[in-house]
C-alpha cells in the first residue's frame, strides 16, 4: 500500500510524503529486528527520496551503514556513514565521520586484496 501512495504522490504535499518516509523507516526497523536484512535495505532505501527531514535521513543512513557493515560491504557502509555525518548534529557528525574513515580504510584494504 505504501508503494501505491508513492506512485500516486506526484501532487501530494510534503506532509504526506514525510509520513510515508517515516512509515518506510519504521518498516525497515521492524524488518531489521526480524533479521530480514534484504527487505530492511529496500525499505530504508526508499526514505531519502521522500523526506527532507535531516534527523530521519541521518537515522536511516546510520541503519544502512550498520547493515552494510555486518554484510561486509565496507565501501557502501562508508558512504552511508558520510551521509549520516552530513545530516547529524556536530557531536554525532564527528562520530559518523570517524566511522566513515574506518570503513574507507577497510574498503581500501578489500580493494587492494582484490587487485592482488
Amino acid at each position: 500500500r505504501l508503494n501505491d501512495v508513492i506512485h500516486n504522490s506526484a501532487g501530494v504535499g510534503k506532509e504526506i510524503k514525510a509520513a510515508v518516509a517515516l512509515a518506510y523507516a519504521l518498516l525497515g526497523d521492524v524488518q531489521r529486528a526480524g533479521f530480514n536484512d534484504e527487505r530492511a535495505l529496500a525499505s530504508y532505501g526508499k526514505v531519502a527520496s521522500l523526506t527532507e527531514d535531516r534527523h530521519l535521513q541521518m537515522a536511516v543512513a546510520q541503519s544502512l551503514a550498520e547493515l552494510h557493515t555486518v554484510r561486509g560491504d565496507a565501501c557502501t557502509a562508508a558512504q552511508q556513514y558520510l551521509i549520516a555525518a552530513q545530516n547529524a548534529c556536530q557531536t554525532d557528525s564527528r562520530k559518523f565521520a570517524m566511522q566513515a574513515e574506518r570503513m574507507q580504510f577497510y574498503c581500501q584494504q578489500a580493494n587492494d586484496a582484490k587487485a592482488r
